[in-house]
């Protein structure tokens, strides 16, 4: 249950957000209960019997292996059912009593409500049997109370505690009321006359806006102002009783609601608007179904004939709605922050400094927008622009806000809140020059300098927009300004690849463990391998014995066809790569199936159960090799191996005397062969603290359990460097650092900022730019509060996730 801070008698009378959404759960937990528990007898009286309650709970796997019902599984889906039967029930009432029993309302609420999936209406008449209406009754007047609320009350309601796979298959993260509002300000002027949500979720976007449209036309708001779009029909739902329970809502200008896929949605489904706001869904690339239709649709629409591969959903969803906007509409969005960084965003980029002025990127610093995504937002706002001079002449607002939100609009429900952020937003706009205060930090530059700072050769690559504009320091900007004809990329002396990729860990990934026949009694050995052990006793020196995740067994393998694979930096000692510490070997055969039988090799065995039982062979990542299962193609061995990912500690690993084959999550780097004789200078410049805040600085920040820098490939190639030959003063003086640098752990950066080797080499780096000791402390300050603000901002809002436990 609640804990009791927050448990609230019915008859309280409660005034936040929070107080409602605790009031929410507690009721539709509380009927759950009821629910489950007439399930839970059903079950127990009728074990089998055929009964559509019976049916559903055998399709949603809560009846687990051993024929028990599993309560947790069976309380969770319980909780989304009551939910949507507490709104249906509500929302019939509201418009009985409020709206008269209006047939257009009726017809309104029903076509969503004809959305939902057959089984769950189904459902929820068989909770209408086991909830009696006189005990839910009681509720009504108070659930009412809480749908009227200014928010979104239902959406985080949804979104927190209705745990379901739907929402993670369609990406669905809502959006907080204060990013909403402060979008909708830039997007709604007195004359937008309409507004478009393509992915409107729980409709948090199309609630305020009626707000803004009720400031700008008190007396009356436009008709069919507002057209909403989702894929879900929960989404849908939701939006429908949230409109239908806000105060400006009138029955002459019902918003259209339209359950479909955007993909589908045709520019002439819908009129060009003045406006479109929301919230694309976070779909990573490679959970896209449909990328081929969304690129064949791009191209019609603008004919774009490439997009990056990696590129995520919310990029195509940006470029489609780009197509329903009139020329001067605006588009405000809460987005990724990704593609102002990686590779991937350069299209997007670019696409955006040819089709629009670039009106505003603000990043909220102080906390995540979505608990449950692994990703930072930024707040994007553009004006649809065909004039190329007026593209080229605006001025572009980076904005950094420090202040939290309700210090700059208002509480929720106040007075001021719609002219508040109209302020916020007008004061955005008129900035003229950069500054910073304790409010926000406002960098601007024209459009066309944007451009230019990031081609080169008339080729757009990406500008690292988020580093250079949202997220760097004065101490960032002094070493550029100095580094002119002193820095190089990495890339210069280095390349730098991916490690293997097998298309199929499962199967190429092995455990030795070998050395646990030895622990076998000479009767459990007979029977295992059909010998004696004093029989065996050479044969362990060419073969071992190999553990499969493929499907939990031993297998007898040649060792000859065993590579050793470095996976984790666990596996390092200190900073060299060890061998005696890997967990996981790679099978690797160059040899034919016809000669592995003629040559009697075991590993034919595995290779077979892996064909015949689980057609590895014909996984699309395997099947493009001559020989599926040889991986002799993907492996590159490197003098150094960087991870793709950096949390609290960061650690190049020399891999120099070992050459030990690495995984794909780490990068493969090897010095070119004029540059060998500085790899100890290499090594040391790509330990620094630096190197790991450029690396930080540009990365695609994941904030979710844990903060980390996904590393780009092309990213880690362009970190600049000084000359290896130019750093430090003597081969001793490197010599000397080296080794204290290999002497010992490498720590958490707020720590290893402390150490004096570290000091020492960064010093050095600073020096061939004519920099000193008091720039690295300056970077060193700047490096640990940025990384310290990532772990705050993703810890910003976990405390709510605990909430998900609470019952």
């Amino acid at each position: 249950m609640p804990s009791q801070k927050h448990r609230l008698p019915s008859n309280k009378i409660v005034s936040t957000e929070v107080d409602y959404l605790y009031r929410l759960k507690e009721i539709v937990f509380e009927l759950s209960e009821i629910f489950c528990s007439s399930i839970l007898e059903m079950e127990g009286a009728k074990p089998g019997t055929d009964t559509f309650l019976h049916t559903w709970v055998i399709k949603n796997n809560i009846i687990n292996k051993t024929g028990e019902i599993d309560l947790k599984r069976l309380e969770n889906h319980a909780h989304l059912v009551v939910f949507i039967f507490l709104l249906q029930q509500t929302t019939v009432f509201r418009i009985e009593n409020h709206f008269k029993n209006d047939p257009s309302l009726n017809l309104y609420f029903r076509s969503a409500f004809d959305n939902l999936p057959a089984y769950l209406r189904q459902l929820l008449k068989e909770c209408e049997i086991r909830i009696q209406k006189n005990f839910y009754g009681k509720y009504l007047n108070e659930i009412a109370a809480i749908l009227q609320f200014p928010s979104d009350v239902i959406g985080v309601f949804y979104n927190r505690f209705c745990q379901n796979q739907h929402q993670l298959n369609h990406g669905q993260h809502f959006t907080q009321i204060d990013e909403a509002d402060i979008l909708n300000a830039f997007c709604i002027k007195k004359n937008t006359d309409s507004l478009l949500d393509p992915s409107c979720g729980s409709g948090i976007f199309l609630i305020r806006a009626f707000y803004f449209f009720k400031y700008f036309h008190p007396d009356q708001i436009p008709n069919n102002c507002i057209d909403g779009i989702d894929i879900s029909p929960f989404s849908t739902l939701l939006t429908t009783v949230n409109l239908l329970f806000n105060e400006n809502f009138h029955r002459k200008r019902i918003p259209k609601i339209i359950t479909e896929d955007f993909l589908k949605i045709d520019r002439e489904d819908i009129l060009l608007k003045d406006s479109c706001v929301g919230n694309p869904p976070f779909i990573r690339h490679e959970m896209m179904a449909n990328k081929k239709d969304w690129i064949k649709l791009i191209k019609v629409e603008y004919g774009i004939s490439y997009i990056n591969g990696q590129s995520d959903l919310y990029i195509y969803f940006l470029i489609h709605a780009s197509s329903f906007l009139k020329e001067g509409a605006r588009l405000g969005w809460v987005i990724s922050a990704s593609w102002l960084d990686v590779q991937f965003g350069a299209g997007l980029q670019l696409f955006l400094l040819d089709h629009f002025k670039i009106v505003a990127i603000m990043d909220y610093q102080a906390k995540r927008s979505f608990e449950n995504a692994s990703v930072n937002t930024v707040l994007l706002v553009l004006e649809k622009c065909d004039n190329a001079a007026d593209r080229k002449n605006n001025n572009v607002k980076f904005v950094r806000i420090y202040a939290e939100y309700e210090m700059l609009l208002g509480e929720i429900d106040s007075g001021s809140r719609i002219s508040n952020a109209i302020k916020f937003a007008n004061n955005i706009e008129s900035i003229k020059k950069s500054f910073c205060d304790d409010r926000m930090q406002v960098s601007i530059l024209t459009q066309e300098k944007l451009k230019e700072n990031s081609t080169v050769d008339k080729k757009y690559f990406n500008g690292h927009w988020g580093a250079k504009y949202l997220r760097s320091p004065n101490i960032y900007n002094k070493i550029v300004s100095n580094s002119e004809g002193k820095m190089f990329p990495l890339s210069e002396f280095v390349e730098v690849k991916y490690g293997v990729k097998t298309g199929a860990n499962d199967f190429f990934y092995l455990i030795d463990e070998t050395s646990k026949t030895v622990e076998l009694s000479d009767e459990e050995y007979k029977i295992v391998f059909g010998t004696g052990k004093e029989n065996h006793r050479k044969f362990w020196d060419s073969h071992g014995w190999y553990f499969s995740a493929l499907n939990n067994a031993h297998f007898i393998i040649e060792k000859e066809f065993i590579v050793p694979v470095f996976k984790t930096q666990k596996e390092a000692d200190k900073l060299d790569a060890d061998i005696g510490r890997l967990k996981f070997f790679a099978l690797n055969c160059h040899l034919s199936k016809d000669e592995l039988k003629k040559k009697n090799k075991k590993v034919l065995e595995y290779i077979n159960l892996a064909e015949n039982e689980f057609n590895i062979h014909k996984r699309p990542s395997v099947s493009g090799r001559k020989l599926w299962y040889d991986l002799a193609s993907t492996f590159v061995k490197g003098d150094f191996i960087f991870p793709s990912k950096i949390g609290e500690k960061y650690r190049l690993i020399d891999n120099r005397k070992t050459l030990i084959v690495c995984d794909k999550v780490n990068y493969v780097i090897k010095i070119k062969d004029q540059f060998v004789q500085y790899g100890d200078s290499l090594f040391l410049i790509m330990n620094s603290i630096y190197f790991r805040y450029c690396i930080d600085l540009f990365s695609r920040q994941l904030t979710g359990n844990q903060t980390l820098s996904d590393v780009d490939v092309n990213l880690l190639k362009k970190i600049k460097i000084p000359h290896p030959g130019t750093f430090g003063n003597s081969i001793d003086d490197i010599c000397c650092l080296f080794k204290s640098l290999k002497s010992r752990e490498q720590l958490p950066l707020s720590k290893e900022i402390l150490q004096k080797d570290k000091f020492e080499i960064d010093s050095k780096i600073f020096a061939v730019i004519g920099l000193d000791g008091s720039d690295v402390r300056d970077l060193y300050a700047n490096a640990s509060e940025y990384v310290e603000k990532r772990r705050l901002k993703s810890d910003s809002l976990k405390h709510n996730s605990s909430l998900k436990q609470e019952k």
